[in-house]
């Protein structure tokens, strides 16, 4: 349905629900090609780079309340 995640991986991962916890982790709609800039987030890296179906690349933020 609607609600259903698909996390595609390489080989199988044991702990796998665990990565949904982290935060270094990017949840982006299907087909989803670009970002806006600007893209609201929180936390102490911001977005650099996008590829769809191959990576994301994010720089520290020195402004992050937890710095």
């Amino acid at each position: 349905g609607d609600l259903k995640v698909v996390l595609p991986t390489l080989r199988p991962i044991a702990d796998g629900r665990m990565i949904l916890c982290q935060g270094n982790f990017l949840v982006v709609k299907d087909g989803t090609k670009t970002f806006r800039k600007g893209m609201p987030s929180c936390g102490p890296f911001r977005l650099t780079e996008f590829t769809a179906g191959q990576g994301s690349a994010f720089e520290r933020y020195d402004d992050h309340y937890g710095h």
